[in-house]
């Protein structure tokens, strides 16, 4: 009797072990919305619709690069022609398109809206279009069948990226600049916030770095760059280390681009591209300039052209405020050069009156101490 109430307790602890187990093994939700599928060979076409730009210490997408709708139909005259689109967005989004392989395609107007609707055997999609409001949306007709939803209100947005049955993440900026991210899943959410972008990289950096960037840049979805690649990094340096002759001199290059030596021409050339980063804002001021000549202007907006990337960076750092980041400052001292190094150096002892010189660990262990304290208050 003994033994038979023995085996029967032993039946009974490991069913209610089992769920347990079960549990455990079920796939973090983070890594769920990360499955490789067709958004991911979208990307290109994604990072042309995701396009932000920082103004006024807020995120906005740059809606500028899509158009305004008009109140004509997409497909003039043939349902299902691709190819004739009256605005930006809707030409992205018939690249989005003719990639589904779609089988069907429906469109509709009315007043200041239009929608149009696809069906492909990749991709199903969706595009609403109205003068204050537009949504994109799409989901992945096959396997992990991720559904992607972008809706643009002007002064505010809100991304959201989803598994059937699983993972939720929002991603939503308020008009007023508060920044905003959620993720749900199994029952669960958590939710973090914070008055602007810029303090929710300072109270969540490492969210948007461990979690946010992974999931969302694959898809061609850079809501915010990592401070921490070279262009920024470089773009930060390169104002901590700006000479007070750096105006002048990029001055008198810009004057030899008209010299009528060629040799001249093309070594002032050289020098203004390999200074770009130092003569950046004195190039796209005369580029602005009525009065500057064609050529230089050609030569300039050419140099400019090379470096697309960099203006983003610098308006990053600017968004950031990375320059008076001493956690950032600090990493910068393991990777810049020996040129740098002073600036760099002299820079973080008039923002914190600290004083350790060329020892990055003395840096570091101050600030520990320093953040520790502050987390204390």
């Amino acid at each position: 009797m003994r033994a038979r109430l023995l085996f029967l307790i032993g039946i009974v602890a490991a069913s209610t072990a089992l769920p347990s187990q079960a549990q455990d093994a079920k796939p973090d939700g983070w890594a769920l919305l990360r499955q490789h599928g067709e958004f991911n060979n979208l990307s290109a076409e994604f990072e042309r619709i995701f396009v932000f730009t920082y103004t006024q210490g807020k995120l906005s997408l740059d809606r500028g690069k899509w158009g305004i709708p008009s109140v004509r139909p997409a497909f003039p005259g043939i349902v299902g022609v691709a190819n004739q689109f009256s605005t930006p967005l809707e030409s992205h989004f018939s690249e989005v398109m003719s990639k589904s392989q779609a089988r069907s395609v429906s469109t509709s107007t009315g007043g200041d809206r239009r929608f149009i609707k696809f069906q492909g055997s990749k991709l199903n999609g969706e595009l609403t279009l109205q003068t204050s409001r537009r949504v994109f949306h799409v989901q992945e007709a096959v396997a992990p069948r991720r559904t992607l939803t972008l809706t643009d209100s002007g002064d505010q947005f809100e991304i959201q990226i989803a598994c059937p049955d699983g993972p939720t993440l929002w991603i939503k900026q308020k008009s007023d600049g508060v920044f905003s991210t959620s993720f749900a899943h199994q029952f669960q959410k958590t939710e973090n916030q914070a008055k602007s972008l810029k303090e929710y990289y300072r109270t969540h950096r490492g969210e948007l770095a461990e979690r946010l960037g992974p999931t969302l840049e694959p898809l061609g979805i850079h809501i915010l760059p990592s401070p921490d690649t070279p262009t920024v990094r470089r773009a930060v340096l390169s104002d901590l280390c700006r000479k007070p002759n750096d105006a002048k001199e990029a001055e008198r290059l810009i004057k030899q681009l008209d010299d009528d030596d060629y040799m001249v021409r093309e070594k002032a050339r050289k020098s203004l591209f390999e200074g770009y980063f130092r003569y950046r804002e004195m190039i796209h001021k005369t580029i602005a300039t009525p009065t500057v000549s064609l050529e230089t202007s050609r030569r300039l907006t050419a140099i400019r052209d090379r470096f697309t990337d960099v203006g983003r960076a610098h308006e990053l750092a600017q968004l950031l405020d990375l320059a008076t980041d001493v956690t950032y400052l600090i990493s910068l001292m393991e990777t810049a050069s020996t040129e740098e190094i002073p600036a760099l150096i002299r820079h973080l002892e008039t923002t914190t009156g600290q004083n350790h010189g060329r020892d990055v660990s003395a840096w570091k262990t101050w600030n520990q101490t320093q953040r520790k304290t502050e987390n204390l208050k």
